[in-house]
């Protein structure tokens, strides 16, 4: 494994992957078909209990109005059995890297500027305090 923020040169041989994240809507079929486990919660070995209360809310397997969101809150266990199901697979570390950057020395996609909300979209306006926003909306489900 690497370390993050070396740099090193390598040559990622031609690959394919898909233009978006598996949706949930999609996720949920794999479910469905009995070849995929459920996921709607972050409740892996090692995650809080606070931690959970703070960011299950935003998983987006249990909420079916956001079948066209991308799916989360799902164990490397769970995305592997989705691919083999779609018959794909995950990128590699370097794939990955070469599609979210691309050629050059960028540091993000869109450049070395560090995120923000005019770069970077990572949830909607229930991020602006995501541990109040968390608590809230658990009271209300």
């Amino acid at each position: 494994m690497r370390e993050e923020g070396k740099q090193r040169s390598v040559f990622v041989p031609v690959f394919q992957i898909d233009r978006t994240e598996v949706s949930a809507s999609a996720f949920a079929q794999c479910v469905e078909r009995g070849q995929c486990e459920e996921s709607s919660s972050i409740d892996w070995a090692g995650v809080t209990a606070d931690d959970q209360n703070r960011w299950n809310p935003f998983c987006t397997g249990k909420h079916p109005e956001r079948g066209r969101h991308p799916m989360n809150c799902v164990s490397l266990g769970q995305a592997e059995a989705y691919c083999r199901w779609a018959g794909e697979r995950l990128p590699s570390n370097d794939e990955w890297d070469f599609a979210a950057r691309g050629t050059g020395d960028r540091a993000y996609p869109w450049g070395v500027k560090s995120p923000g909300p005019g770069l970077l979209n990572a949830c909607g306006g229930e991020c602006k305090n995501p541990g109040q926003a968390a608590s809230a909306r658990v009271k209300r489900l």
